[in-house]
Order: C-alpha cells, then sequence, then structure tokens
C-alpha cells in the first residue's frame, strides 16, 4: 500500500519469513508459498480461496512503507464463517529490518499458535544478512530472476546480488542465488557457451556453501553443481544428505531436476508432487517421457502464450501425427531467419522426408545459423522424420558440453535414436551408466549382464 506502490519485493520477504515461522508451528499445517502467493493480487473470496487451498483459516496482510517508517497490518480469518479471529497492527522505524522481521514473524506466528491452539515456535529463521541494503537488493534479484529465461531479468538480477555480496560478502543466501541465476543464462545460450558459465557459476555456488556448510539448501546447492558438471554420483550423494537434513520444497526441486535430466521421470515426478506445484515447462518434460500428455495439456498447467504453443508442438511430436506438427509449427512464436530457415521445407511440404533431412544437416553444420535450443530443435525434427542419426549427431554436440536439457533424451520421439550405438556411447561419456548402476536404472534403459546396457 505504500504510495510508490514500489515495495512488494520486501512485503513477499515479510510474508515469506512469517509463512516459514508458521511453518514450525507443530500440528499447523501451512499451504504452500507458491500456492498461497497466487492469490496475493486476486479479487477472490476468502471462503474460495480456503477451498481451493483447503485449509480452515487465511492469515493475510499489508504493509505501508513511508520515508524511514514501516505499517504492517495482519489479520486472521475464520474461513468457514469470514470472522475474525485475531489482529494486529505493526508500526516501526526502519532501522533494523530483521529486528522487525524477526519481532513481527515471531508474534505472528505466537498469536496464532494460542489461536489456534498448536505448538511451539521454532527459532527464527534469520535472512543471512545484517545489511537492510544488501537485503533489499537480494529481493529485488529474487523477484527479476523469477524468470530467468528473461536475459533482460537475468541481467537485472545479476548486478542485484552482486551488490549484495559487495555490502555483505557473508551473505550465503544471495552467493547461492547469484550462483544459480548466471547459471540459467544457459538457456539464453549456445551450448559451446555452456562451460564457462558453469565455471563461474560454481565459483558463487561454493562461496555459499563454504558460508553455510551444514545446511540442507548447502548440500542442495552441492548436488545442483555436481551434476551440472556431469558427476551424477556424488551428486546423488549430497542431494541425499539435503533430503535428509530437511524437507526444503526449493532443495526437492533441484533433485527433481537432476532425476528428470538422468532419465529418472518417474521418480523425479512423485518428488515433486510432494510440493503442490502446477506443472512448468521443465516437469512437463517428465510428464512427456513417460506419454502422459493429460497432464500437461490440463488447464492447471502454468502454461501461458508462447510456453503454451512450445508445449503444444513437443507434444504433437511425441504423439507423432504429422499433420498435428506441421500446424504447430506454423503457430509457434517466430525465431528469426536461422529458425525459418530450418523449418521451410516442413512447412512447404511435410511429407518430403529427403528434403527435411537434406535441410536439417545443412543447418546442423552451418555454423552461422545459431540459436539456443539449435541443437535439441534439430534433433527433435530429424527424429520425428525418420533421421535417427542425424538427430544422434545433433544430440551429441549439445549433450556433451552442458545437461541443460538432457531430460529431452527421454523424450518418445528418440525411441529410435535410443537404440543407437552412439547413444549408448553418449550415455557413457556423460557418465549416466556408472550412476545408473549405483542408484537405479531409468525409466528407459536397463542393464545387460554386467558390462553392457540397452534402451528403448
Amino acid at each position: 500500500l505504500s504510495a510508490s506502490g514500489d515495495q512488494q519485493h520486501f512485503g513477499d520477504g515479510i510474508a515469506e519469513e512469517i509463512l516459514d515461522e508458521l511453518t514450525g508451528l507443530d500440528g499447523l499445517r501451512v499451504a504452500a508459498r507458491a500456492s498461497s502467493f497466487a492469490y496475493r493480487e486476486k479479487a477472490a473470496d476468502l471462503r474460495e480461496i480456503a477451498e481451493a487451498l483447503n485449509v480452515t483459516a487465511i492469515l493475510d496482510g499489508s504493509i505501508r512503507r513511508s520515508g524511514d517508517r514501516v505499517r504492517i497490518a495482519s489479520q486472521l480469518v475464520n474461513a468457514s464463517n469470514g470472522y475474525q479471529l485475531w489482529s494486529e497492527t505493526y508500526e516501526r522505524e526502519l532501522t533494523d529490518l530483521f529486528e522487525i522481521q524477526d519481532d513481527i514473524a515471531s508474534a505472528v506466528a505466537g498469536a496464532l499458535g494460542v489461536t489456534l491452539g498448536v505448538g511451539d515456535i521454532n527459532a527464527y529463521r534469520g535472512a543471512g544478512t545484517t545489511s537492510i541494503e544488501a537485503y533489499e537488493a537480494f529481493l529485488r534479484a529474487r523477484g527479476a530472476a523469477a524468470n530467468p529465461m528473461m536475459r533482460g531479468n537475468a541481467e537485472e538480477a545479476i548486478s542485484l546480488l552482486k551488490r549484495a555480496v559487495a555490502l555483505d560478502p557473508d551473505y550465503a543466501a544471495a552467493f547461492a542465488l547469484l550462483g544459480l541465476t548466471i547459471a540459467s543464462t544457459m538457456w539464453q545460450n549456445m551450448p559451446e557457451e555452456a562451460p564457462g558459465i558453469i565455471d563461474e557459476a560454481v565459483g558463487y555456488l561454493l562461496q555459499a556453501v563454504e558460508l553455510e556448510p551444514d545446511s540442507a539448501y548447502a548440500y542442495a546447492l552441492l548436488g545442483t553443481v555436481n551434476y551440472a558438471r556431469m558427476d551424477w554420483i556424488q551428486s546423488e550423494a549430497y542431494f541425499q544428505k539435503s533430503l535428509a537434513a530437511s524437507s526444503d520444497p526449493e532443495a526437492r526441486g533441484h533433485y527433481s531436476n537432476m532425476l528428470m535430466r538422468s532419465g529418472r521421470s518417474r521418480a523425479a515426478i512423485a518428488t515433486l508432487e510432494s510440493l503442490n506445484l502446477p506443472v512448468n515447462r521443465i516437469s512437463a518434460s517428465a510428464h512427456i517421457a513417460i506419454e502422459d500428455y493429460d497432464t500437461v495439456r490440463a488447464p492447471s498447467a502454468a502454461f501461458i502464450g508462447p510456453s503454451r504453443a512450445r508445449i503444444d508442438y513437443l507434444v504433437a511430436l511425441n504423439e507423432g501425427d504429422l499433420e498435428t506438427v506441421a500446424l504447430a509449427l506454423s503457430q509457434l512464436p517466430q525465431q528469426g531467419p536461422s529458425w525459418e530457415n530450418m523449418i521451410e521445407p516442413i512447412l512447404r511440404d511435410p511429407t518430403d522426408t529427403a528434403a527435411i533431412g537434406l535441410a536439417l544437416r545443412s543447418t546442423l553444420n552451418n555454423t552461422q545459423l545459431r540459436w539456443p535450443e539449435k541443437y535439441n530443435d534439430l534433433a527433435l525434427l530429424a527424429a520425428f522424420f525418420n533421421h535417427p542419426q542425424l538427430a544422434m549427431d545433433a544430440l551429441g554436440r549439445e549433450s556433451r558440453l552442458t545437461t541443460l536439457r538432457l531430460y529431452t533424451l527421454w523424450y518418445p520421439v528418440f525411441r529410435e535414436v535410443r537404440q543407437l550405438e552412439d547413444f549408448k556411447a553418449l550415455l557413457t561419456d556423460i557418465n549416466l551408466t556408472g550412476y545408473w548402476r549405483a542408484h537405479g536404472w531409468p525409466d528407459h534403459c536397463y542393464p545387460i549382464g554386467a558390462e553392457d546396457f540397452a534402451c528403448s
């Protein structure tokens, strides 16, 4: 409610600290951040929200900042009858943001513990810094980094996070987000640039771990670092340590990403289901891999606009209907002349697989034709139009450089590609076969004796 309307990041930070405190109350079940925050800007009846979230009470509030003062109002409402169970307003001088958060989060949790008849409060979990400026930079960066596939967002987040760690060199959370955001820029760059990006990101991630070595999140970061470097066995070990130490949702999300990329799609889905999150672009791939197309088509899946068109295209490719693929291709957002040059023969005559194969091979070998998903896009189309070796050549060029899109290896459209000897060599080169023998085989590959294996 601040006059300039620019304090959403501050309000989100306060709300998240309160949510963390409430989660620590024994006997209280709290809706996940992603679920409850979805109603932040929606005009909805409290009873409807309560029914959707399956809760019996709703805590809401507002924040108003004016100069060096902040006012935070909060109320607890009985969802069945709309009556107010508790309310309080807090006014503070904005001299110590974290003392304010500690005070308010603990007060709210304590009051709700009494009001709702649930147990003791966990110790307050701070933000990891004593610098108000560093924390505000971190919150703004987290908002920008929410959509890392937008180049401008990632650049803004990286700049803000570098400011945060400069202001507080002991700020573990900022170092962690900085490393992850830098790693996310792989989406915007060619695979050849991925190793350098990972090396830069890893430095910041390891700094975060050094500052907070025993936390569940630090173990999850180490898991992410190691699978990015294709050390899957070490990655699994760190993720298991993380999961044993805490049920942190973000850590479980990182683990599910590793499972998807390693071909363990069903295990990834099971891990994500406990988080109660809508299907997104990455998790949709696990459902596509097991031919669960209904889930990614469902209205509840988090796809709109270009993302929806891309998912419809991927489903069409994997279901194998030529007419639907051609239509979906024509409806994808324009990606520039390189992409248009590649798909032109398909749109002209989708039955001329020989001409399509020549165009795809020409695009693969033309270093002047570039876009971030070039090799993967080529591989998908080559596989669909019955050019498995061409698809394999494209996959090999990307997959030995980055784990970013490994989850697509398990799509149904690559079934014939997975039976090539070159595919088996790729899996060995990127260390997946050793991981599978140690921790269980994926959905589409299986052992043959002690030394060999096959994929279907």
